[in-house]
């Protein structure tokens, strides 16, 4: 490359400005001529040019745009691959399938589980002062011709709220009169943790005080104790594995089904894990969130880094639109040309308002006209404007804000110092320039990236409370349980209850029944509050 000296950056933008952008390709074109003549390489020099040339015109396009605007024609055409993008949120029939097959293979794997005696857990003996609650589940069929035998019953600790009590099955055995055939007695409920003394109630109860109200299974220890039921956190920890290890099943089908939209938004937070490959730190592990803006479902998972292999890994077969903040990690998948980035104008303000007390002029500026943008969205959410309504009402009051910020940043890049906080916050902004108005493509687009950044709030209230995951496993169930935490505080869904009713029902649901789990479809179910 030519160095500074040969070449003049501000002199090839004040050309751009007054002269116009063919006289400052020129100028580049000359410049390259005169290093030639100097005698250097002629294979080298060509190259040289050639790839000065090309990068000076992708800078000088850049600035075109921003100069002078965006041609509205940009937001109403899309390319014809994009044109078909469906936001409807239904899965074709291979996509069904699919899911289907994953979730088949995750029913078999929580089954063994299930039936898995846990190496630190010890059974208990249920304590004789809890009131007995006695469930009796007859057989099916004709008993007309069989005589009541005995009872088989197996109790296991459950919970209501601020009660235990004792959940006690019992089944009848009926043997034939004619004492031939076999006995008849009704099958275990899929729901009873059969290697457990525990009820789902109970287990529920456990989640919900960890992930909702953030208490350390040691807090609720104490409270058991109290109540004279004898048990260890060690007890304690399995029965929450017992119903998270269930809730698998439904989190893969969300999973699969949320990652398969076209509109996603992407973020990621720290958790340290105590399982570390370095000898008395803790790992700094991450909850990856892929969030779906128009449903309002978002899941987590747990990732061992922060690494772009990541998100890429899990997005490798999307297709849409993709929303994140300006961590380099995204730059891989922005380059898909199956995929168009949105960047975060929550972000972009950010970075001015931190440039406040370096230059208050300048940083005031870019903030009254990022608030300006901000007030428009707001006047299309008072006005309930449908997408298509949106999108035209962005670009006529927003897409005129948003050439008129680009001018002005544009104009002023050069004048500001590149390590200064100003000129941080405008370089940040250049270079995310068309990335920042790709919001205006439809009316179902988000401005920002708030809603993801929303999920993950309570995951830094647990943080707070229980500090840090024990292995990556657990890590990864800690994922599981705030993707369903955050629905149901999303679809105003009473946690607890959702828990208790879908720990019973998930065993035996099929994949179209996993759909009517949800917390958005319980809440239309049961009322759910």
């Amino acid at each position: 490359m030519l160095n500074s000296e040969v070449f003049d950056h501000e002199k090839a933008l004040l050309i751009a400005q007054n002269e116009g952008f063919e006289k400052a390709v020129e100028y580049f074109q000359n410049i390259a001529q005169e290093a030639y003549n100097l005698g250097q390489n002629k294979d080298l020099i060509i190259a040289q040019k050639e790839a000065i040339i090309a990068e000076k015109e992708a800078i000088i396009a850049k600035f075109q745009r921003m100069l002078f605007g965006q041609r509205a024609e940009k937001y109403i055409h899309q390319p014809a691959e994009q044109l078909k993008l469906d936001f409807g949120g239904q899965l074709t029939a291979e996509e069904i399938a699919a899911i289907e097959e994953i979730i088949s293979k995750k029913r078999t794997e929580v089954a063994k589980k299930e039936n898995i005696e846990p190496k630190s857990s010890k059974r208990i003996a249920l304590p004789v002062h809890l009131e007995v609650v006695e469930t009796i589940i007859q057989p099916e069929g004709d008993l007309t011709q069989m005589v009541f035998v005995k009872n088989e019953s197996a109790d296991y600790l459950e919970y209501q709220p601020s009660k235990h009590f004792i959940r006690r099955i019992i089944r009848p055995i009926y043997a034939p009169k004619a004492k031939e055939g076999s006995f008849a007695v009704a099958t275990v409920p899929d729901s009873v943790f059969e290697k457990s003394k525990v009820g789902v109630g109970m287990v529920a109860h456990l989640l919900y005080g960890k992930f909702v109200m953030h208490l350390p299974i040691d807090r609720m220890l104490k409270e058991m104790l109290r109540q004279k039921i004898p048990t260890n956190s060690a007890t304690i920890y399995n029965w929450a594995r017992l119903g998270i290890n269930r809730l698998e099943i439904l989190y893969e089908y969300q999973f699969n089904k949320i990652i398969s939209q076209k509109y996603l938004q992407v973020d990621e937070t720290t958790l340290k894990v105590l399982e570390s490959e370095k000898k008395g730190a803790c790992h700094l592990g991450y909850f990856w969130v892929y969030n779906d803006p128009i449903t309002g479902s978002a899941v987590f998972k747990y990732e061992q880094g922060r690494a772009g292999k990541y998100p890429e890994a899990v997005l490798k077969n999307f297709s849409g639109y993709l929303q994140t903040d300006g961590y380099s990690g995204y730059e891989n998948l922005a380059k898909s040309e199956n995929i168009i980035q949105l960047a975060c104008w929550a972000h972009a303000r950010r970075k001015f308002e931190e440039a406040l007390p370096n230059d208050k002029n300048m940083a005031e500026i870019a903030m009254k006209l990022i608030q300006e943008l901000y007030h428009i969205e707001r006047q299309a959410k008072v006005a309930m404007l449908d997408a298509a309504q949106r999108k035209a009402f962005r670009i006529e009051k927003a897409l005129p804000v948003y050439n008129l910020l680009g001018k002005w940043v544009s104009q002023n890049l050069e004048m500001t110092l590149p390590k200064s906080a100003i000129g941080k916050a405008m370089r940040y902004t250049f270079g995310r320039w068309d990335e920042l108005g790709n919001y205006m493509l439809d009316g179902l687009l988000e401005i920002d990236n708030n809603l993801v950044e929303n999920a993950i709030r309570p995951v830094a209230i647990g943080r707070k409370n229980y500090l840090f995951a024990g292995t990556h496993e657990s890590a990864q169930r800690n994922a599981i349980m705030y993707t369903f935490m955050a629905e149901c505080k999303k679809h105003d869904v009473n946690p607890e209850m959702w828990l208790n009713h879908v720990l019973e029902k998930i065993p035996s649901a099929s994949i179209q029944e996993l759909e009517n789990l949800l917390p958005m479809k319980f809440k239309k179910m049961d009322g759910g509050i």
